[in-house]
């Protein structure tokens, strides 16, 4: 599946890991599925980990529309913290997009080539991760 993700319900943390191939549909339906998560409270962070994404057939319409259903979920979940784990520059550049579609949004969005700066930007414990 080129898109799974896990709650950490005690940390109040989503992981998203993608792999290829991933395409605009699919990301959108998960995207809708994640703000709906019944597990999640206000004030989550979230590891959006694509590094084992090379195959990147996203649009930047795709981030746009990423960015809206960011919007409506930030209405229920309030201020979120998302690290983009994107060492690869596609994904790392589509990153970026996505950051500074949201930056009036309540959610603060950073993205990082190396899963240390990420998990240590969002405070997460790589063993914590490992465990769940």
């Amino acid at each position: 599946m080129p898109i799974s993700y896990r709650v950490l319900e005690d940390a109040n943390v989503l992981v998203t890991e993608l792999s290829d191939p991933v395409d605009p549909r699919s990301l959108l339906e998960h995207l809708e599925r994640v703000k709906q998560e019944p597990r999640l409270a206000p004030g989550y962070r979230s590891l959006f980990d694509v590094s084992r994404v090379f195959d990147c057939n996203l649009t930047t319409e795709a981030i746009r529309a990423a960015a809206r259903i960011a919007a409506r979920a930030d209405e229920r979940l309030g201020a979120v913290r998302v690290a983009v784990l994107a060492p690869h520059d596609l994904a790392f550049g589509l990153g970026r997009m996505y950051a500074a579609l949201t930056e009036s949004l309540q959610r603060e969005v950073r993205v990082f080539r190396t899963a240390s700066e990420a998990h240590g930007w969002l405070d997460l414990d790589p063993a914590e991760l490992d465990a769940a």
